[in-house]
């Protein structure tokens, strides 16, 4: 079995991946960043236990996701529904975890299963993506 990082190093990793997924898209539209955005989080799922790596693919898309949708859905739902800001705040903060983290912390639960199938890098990276 691969050896397990430590806590914060895996969460930083998995953090790291969050914030790379963000700069990919606009406003700073550092398109070719999307390639490698995933890079720290494979890294950080390398002997982690299944929960633990669904939690930190979470992570990752929690950062991610709410960086890039948040602010317009917040925007949205407070003209939608100016009355009810509270309301706004739960839209904001909800959607992007069913719609976007979630997705993540299944992707890193898949990919640390192929991990432990301990295939060759190449084939891992095939499998992976």
């Amino acid at each position: 079995m691969p050896s397990r990082l430590t806590t914060s190093a895996a969460l930083a990793l998995a953090a790291t991946s969050g914030g790379l997924y963000f700069l990919a898209f606009p406003p700073f539209d550092l398109g070719a960043i999307a390639f490698v955005a995933l890079i720290p989080l494979l890294l950080a799922l390398r002997g982690q236990t299944r929960w633990r790596a669904f939690l930190l693919g979470w992570m990752a898309g929690t950062i991610g996701i709410y960086a890039l949708v948040a602010p317009s859905i917040l925007e949205a739902a407070s003209r939608f529904m100016p009355e009810h800001r509270w309301a706004a705040w739960v839209l904001a903060l909800t959607i992007p975890q069913v719609y976007g983290a979630l997705y993540f912390g299944l992707f890193a639960l898949l990919a640390r299963e192929i991990q432990m199938r301990r295939l060759a890098p190449v084939a891992e990276l095939l499998a992976v993506s």
